[in-house]
């Protein structure tokens, strides 16, 4: 597997991106209504709700 990471910077706002390329046998597979269906790249985030004006205690993933 290959891994990366990135800092961006803009301003006073920062982001950690990390990054994990796997081979395709790591692909999620999802069963639904319309049967079955599989997913090839999953994003996983940290929204705070600061950042949109609301206050709510902080939580992890």
């Amino acid at each position: 597997r290959v891994h990366g990471s990135g800092l961006f910077t803009r301003g006073q706002t920062q982001v950690l991106t990390i990054a994990t390329l796997g081979p395709v046998s790591d692909k999620q597979l999802l069963d639904g209504i319309d049967g079955e269906t599989e997913k090839r790249y999953i994003h996983h985030y940290n929204f705070p709700s600061y950042s949109v004006g609301e206050t709510k205690p902080s939580r992890g993933p």
